[in-house]
């Protein structure tokens, strides 16, 4: 009789062990998602954006760049964005991540960011970039 219910008892947590793995999933809708991000306005001044770690031209490298985007409420401009409203929350997208790498690439004096290198957090809600700033 007890090895009758020791068997129970072990069948019992195999099966519930095996069932939850299965429907991991349960509480995930399915969803497709692409994004773009439009090289152009870069391109027409002259810069470059490359994710290849070297390109064929002669360039002088300025500096690593490193920088992290974080999705978040914005910070209140004269009272603009109220709670609710669709401007409250600011996400975190490439394009912003490549707008501020721009930015401070054309500060130190480069015209092109090379190894260009992004990944975005889904847990964190964070955009992380990196590269090297060039100058052709």
């Amino acid at each position: 009789m007890k090895k009758i219910s020791l068997f129970l008892i072990l069948s019992a947590i195999v099966l519930t062990g095996c069932s939850s793995s299965k429907h991991s999933l349960s509480n995930r809708f399915y969803k497709e998602s692409i994004d773009y991000c439009d090289y152009t306005p870069y391109v027409n001044k002259g810069f470059l954006f490359s994710e290849a770690n070297s390109v064929k031209f002669d360039y002088q490298e300025i500096g690593s760049l490193y920088g992290v985007v974080f999705s978040g409420i914005r910070e209140q401009e004269s009272g603009r964005y109220t709670p609710g409203s669709p401007d409250y929350i600011r996400y975190a997208t490439l394009q912003n991540a490549l707008d501020m790498m721009y930015k401070k690439a054309v500060e130190l004096g480069a015209d092109g960011i090379i190894n260009l290198k992004y990944e975005y957090s889904f847990t964190e809600d964070v955009m992380v970039i990196s590269g090297v700033a060039i100058k052709k």
